[in-house]
C-alpha cells in the first residue's frame, strides 16, 4: 500500500485565527494556516501595497523574489521554460525576455515603465494560449505591517506567527542531513573536464551544451558514479529521469541541480517523484543494474550559497523563500515516510 501523502501543515495544530480573518481571508485548501487575502473593496489599499512593493522588488532583482520553472493545472504544464523555449511577457503588448531570469524580467519591465504588475502576463512563445498573470510564477514574501504575507499560485496569502515557527522548527530537521562538501565545487576547469569527456565519446555521451550534464559525466568519472542523467528506457514511466547519478555501494541515487532557489524547488519536486515512483516498482531502474535504493540525495551546487554558514554548516532558513522552505521539509518528510534515508549535498558555483 502506498503511504499516504504528508505535506506540512497536515501536521500542524494550531489555534484559529481571529475573527478579522475570518471576515476578510479566504483559506488556501493547500496550505493549512494561510489564508488568501479576498479581493474586496476593504482590502484593496493592502493588496495595492503588496503589488506596489512587489513590483519594487522585481525592479530591483531583489534576492526575496525568484522564478518558479513551471507551474501545473490540472496536471498541465503551463509554462516550462527548462526546454529552451523563448518566453515572452505582455503588458498592454507583447515583449520577449533575454531568458527567463527575474534579472530579465526586471530590465524589461523597467524598459516598458511598468506601473501595475498585477496587469502583467507571461507565456512561452511557442505556446501562447499557455498565458497566465506574471504574478503566479513569482515567489516573494514580505512583512508587512506586523502581519507576513507570500504569493501563494498568483494571489496574496497570509500565514500567522504559529506557522512560521512550525517552518523554522522542521527546517532545523532538515539542516540536520544536509552537509557541505567542497569536492562537488563547479568551477571553469570541472566544467572544461567534463566538456572534454563529452566531446570524446560521442556513442556514449549526448552532445548536449547546457552546464548540468558535462558536470555530472565528471562526477561519474572522479567518483565512479553510475550517469543516470539523460537516461531512460525503463521498465516502467519510459520518460521518466529518475536521477542524474547512482552510487552503488550506499545505493544512492542523486538528483543534481546547479542555480538557485527556481532550479532547486524544480530539484526538489524531482526527487520526490522518482522516489514515489521507485517505491512502487522497485525493478523500474533493472534496465540500468539497479534493483536497490537506500538513500535519496540531492546535490544543490549554489550560486548563491547563503545557506552555507562560515563554519560548513547548513542552515536552511537563510534561503528567505517561503515556498523552498515548505517543499523541502515537505521532500524530509516524504522520504522517510517511504522508508529512505534522506541526504542533501551542497557545493558552491565557482565559475567565473
Amino acid at each position: 500500500m502506498k503511504p499516504a501523502h504528508t505535506r506540512p501543515g497536515d501536521i500542524l495544530e494550531i489555534v484559529h485565527e481571529l475573527h478579522y480573518i475570518s471576515l476578510h481571508e479566504e483559506k488556501s485548501g493547500k496550505l493549512p494556516r494561510m489564508y488568501f487575502i479576498k479581493n474586496n473593496e476593504d482590502n484593496q489599499p493592502v493588496l495595492a501595497d503588496l503589488n506596489k512593493e512587489l513590483l519594487v522588488s522585481v525592479k530591483a532583482n531583489d534576492s526575496k523574489v525568484s522564478l518558479a520553472y513551471f507551474i501545473e493545472d490540472d496536471g498541465d504544464i503551463l509554462i516550462e521554460p527548462t526546454k529552451d523555449d523563448e518566453v515572452e511577457i505582455v503588458y498592454s503588448k507583447s515583449y520577449t525576455l533575454e531568458n527567463y531570469t527575474i534579472e530579465s524580467i526586471a530590465n524589461k519591465l523597467i524598459e516598458i515603465e511598468c506601473e501595475d504588475i498585477s496587469k502583467v502576463s507571461i507565456r512561452p512563445k511557442s505556446h501562447k494560449d499557455k498565458q497566465v498573470n506574471l504574478v503566479r510564477v513569482l515567489d516573494f514574501s514580505t512583512y508587512y505591517r506586523s502581519k507576513n504575507y507570500c504569493l501563494f499560485k498568483g494571489k496574496w496569502a497570509i500565514f500567522n506567527k504559529s506557522y512560521i515557527e512550525f517552518i523554522k522548527r522542521e527546517i532545523l530537521k532538515v539542516n540536520e542531513v544536509a552537509i557541505y562538501n567542497e569536492e562537488y565545487h563547479l568551477n571553469n576547469l570541472v566544467l572544461e573536464e567534463g566538456r572534454k569527456i563529452q566531446a570524446s565519446d560521442k556513442d556514449a555521451y549526448d552532445q548536449v551544451t547546457y552546464a548540468e550534464y558535462p558536470f555530472n559525466i565528471f562526477l561519474h568519472n572522479k567518483f565512479n558514479y553510475f550517469l543516470l542523467d539523460r537516461k531512460k528506457g525503463q521498465q516502467y514511466y519510459k520518460s521518466v529521469e529518475f536521477a542524474d547519478l547512482f552510487e552503488e555501494e550506499e545505493k544512492m541515487l542523486i538528483h543534481v541541480k546547479i542555480g538557485d532557489t527556481a532550479d532547486l524547488r524544480y530539484c526538489i519536486q524531482q526527487s520526490i517523484h522518482s522516489a514515489e515512483i521507485f517505491n512502487t516498482q522497485s525493478d523500474a531502474l533493472e534496465v540500468h543494474g539497479i534493483d536497490k535504493v537506500r538513500i535519496i540525495s540531492m546535490l544543490f551546487v549554489l550560486s548563491s550559497p547563503s545557506v552555507i554558514c562560515e563554519d560548513g554548516s547548513i542552515n536552511f532558513l537563510n534561503n528567505k523563500s517561503i515556498y523552498f522552505q515548505i517543499e523541502i521539509i515537505e521532500w524530509l518528510i516524504k522520504v522517510r515516510t517511504l522508508g529512505y534515508i534522506p541526504q542533501i549535498i551542497t557545493a558552491k558555483d565557482l565559475r567565473t
